[in-house]
């Protein structure tokens, strides 16, 4: 992460300059200096690159939605085992209402003219 943030910002940088000065994209500069078949390779590369992205970004969502669960698990466990019954009822109930609360009111809610 130390250099793969500078070499991503540089890169975007430079893009946005030759595409700033030349009115065109990055792909149609790079197809009228080299052949054909280099910038398909690249773009190949290129479409490679951003589905790996792609799948890593996934991947580490699905891990924080597993460790928000445990986390979720773990303090409704710790609480309920710390406070006693009625408080607990009455904890869930604020609970729930809160819950009802908000989906009535994103139901009901629009934007609508």
């Amino acid at each position: 992460m130390l250099l793969t943030l500078p070499f991503m910002v540089a890169i975007l940088i430079i893009s946005a300059c030759i595409g700033g000065q030349t009115g065109r994209g990055l792909a149609r500069n790079i197809g009228r200096e080299l052949p054909a078949p280099v910038l398909y390779a690249l773009v190949l590369l290129l479409v490679i690159a951003n589905t790996i992205n792609i799948a890593a970004d996934l991947a580490a969502m699905g891990e924080a939605t597993i460790m928000a669960a445990m986390m979720v698990l773990v303090s409704s466990t710790r609480t309920k085992l710390t406070l006693a019954l009625p408080r607990w009822v009455t904890l869930l109930g604020w609970a729930a209402t809160g819950l009802m609360a908000l989906t009535v009111g994103l139901l009901t809610w629009s934007s609508w003219p």
